[in-house]
């Protein structure tokens, strides 16, 4: 019998069955292969779904607290710096970047060899810090957050609590006339 034949006389479900059967036994039923792994670095932060406008890049994380420190100072500078210009475009980066560098930091100081009232001072000004730049992300992003000359005030008292226990020797650029003075230069004076 001729290949044409045998399809005339097959019924539609005969022949769905016959197609089946040809492609298991041509196709094979292997294992299909494992996706590829994304070779992209993750850039280590909380889960931002609300923020599809970010570059997903790899980016240096700092190795040691007073490091961290140093770049949360010029991260700091640069969103107060894009904020005063009006460009809340560029300060957005900066700003998420600080939320990522402050997890690292935590981690980073729980490995100095730092007192328990120094870590909790450093734990209380991290959080304090968190907070003043969520409310700062949150007005970025229209919602009902604060701006920075709003918080400035705390977040020059929290870097300067974090600058103290790492001894840094960094200088905030603009001190607000609300921002506590740093203990060693109240008791000089």
């Amino acid at each position: 019998m001729s290949p044409h034949r045998l399809l005339k006389s097959m019924n539609l479900l005969q022949l769905c069955g016959l197609c089946a059967l040809a492609g298991f036994l041509f196709g094979g039923c292997s294992p299909t292969p494992a996706p590829k792994q994304n070779t992209v670095v993750e850039k280590g932060h909380a889960d931002h779904d609300d923020h599809a406008d970010h570059d997903d890049h790899a980016h240096e994380h700092p190795t040691t607290y007073d490091a961290a420190v140093s770049e949360l100072e010029k991260l700091r500078m640069q969103v107060k710096t894009h904020l005063a210009d009006g460009d809340k475009e560029k300060a957005d980066g900066p700003v998420h970047a600080i939320g990522h560098l402050m997890g690292d930091l935590k981690d980073l100081a729980a490995k100095e060899n730092l007192d328990e009232t120094s870590r909790d001072s450093i734990d209380k000004a991290s959080e304090e810090l968190m907070d003043c730049f969520e409310q700062i992300d949150a007005a970025l992003h229209g919602g009902e957050g604060k701006t920075y000359d709003e918080v400035s005030a705390r977040i020059d008292a929290a870097m300067t609590v974090l600058m103290k226990k790492g001894s840094l020797d960094i200088k905030t650029s603009e001190k607000s006339d609300d921002a506590p003075e740093p203990a060693e230069k109240s008791a000089q004076e």
